[in-house]
């Protein structure tokens, strides 16, 4: 029975990054927990939005973000995402956590 929702050991996620760190640069994050089991536990992550965001989600059994695009502080100083976790169960339940991106010199 899919009876649990992932969740994440924290809501909000603050992430310093320099902003001269270069493309390519991944930062891992904290994977969501389901007390569910097998197939009804944790599949898949989506990162949102997906528009003017320079990061992407590296879909793997951890998530992962990549930097896809150059950062420039004095364009924009913060990002705020929002990482979703997904179960297997039919429909799926969902979980999320708010992630600020902190731009730093």
């Amino acid at each position: 029975i899919n009876d649990h929702s992932p969740t994440f050991k924290q809501s909000l996620l603050k992430l310093p990054i320099a902003e001269n760190v270069p493309i390519g640069y991944e930062i891992p994050l904290e994977s969501a927990l389901d007390e569910d089991f097998g197939l009804l536990s944790i599949q898949n992550y989506e990162l949102h939005p997906l528009i003017n965001n320079p990061f992407r989600l590296i879909k793997t059994s951890k998530p992962i973000l990549k930097l896809i695009e150059p950062l420039d502080r004095e364009m924009k100083s913060n990002y705020f995402l929002q990482l979703i976790a997904y179960d297997g169960g039919s429909p799926p339940l969902s979980g999320q956590q708010k992630i600020e991106i902190l731009v730093t010199e």
